[in-house]
């Protein structure tokens, strides 16, 4: 993944509101080739968020500036979003036939689908929780370079 860049769209105090093309930050997203992360944000081509901006800097509202993520903190919302669904499913089913014996495969998928819902649930309010937002979320890690044309 490259680094993904992000333009001002305004200021307030130490915070800016920035403008994100998401298929501009992922080359495989823009081909369609992507991870599966924003499979369940309705195809949002931008999105705007706030975000405190670094100490010390100065920024304007129109510059691009590029952010970045502790390569620690991608690996823990991978472990919430993929990790707590796969381990649902492989779990539950084994639980449950130990609990109660031999089922039918009809039952195993069953409950291996209910697991899976509740661990995607599970995962996105763990990401969702406000601890968790703010380690998870990107920094300004300074101005991108202009592009001429």
């Amino acid at each position: 993944m490259e680094t993904p860049t992000a333009q001002i769209i305004a200021i307030d105090g130490g915070s800016a509101l920035l403008r994100i093309d998401a298929a501009a930050a992922c080359a495989r997203c823009a081909a369609g080739k992507g991870c599966g992360a924003g499979l369940l944000t309705a195809g949002a081509k931008q999105r705007e968020v706030w975000m405190p901006l670094p100490e010390g800097t100065r920024f304007a509202a129109g510059d691009r500036v590029h952010l970045t993520l502790q390569p620690s903190r991608l690996l823990e919302a991978a472990v919430y979003a993929y990790g707590l669904p796969l381990l649902a499913l492989t779990l539950a089913p084994l639980l449950a036939s130990w609990a109660w014996g031999p089922l039918h495969d009809a039952a195993l998928v069953a409950i291996a689908v209910a697991a899976v819902a509740v661990a995607v649930i599970a995962g996105r309010r763990l990401l969702a929780r406000e601890r968790c937002l703010e380690q998870l979320m990107p920094a300004i890690a300074g101005l991108a370079a202009v592009e001429s044309r």
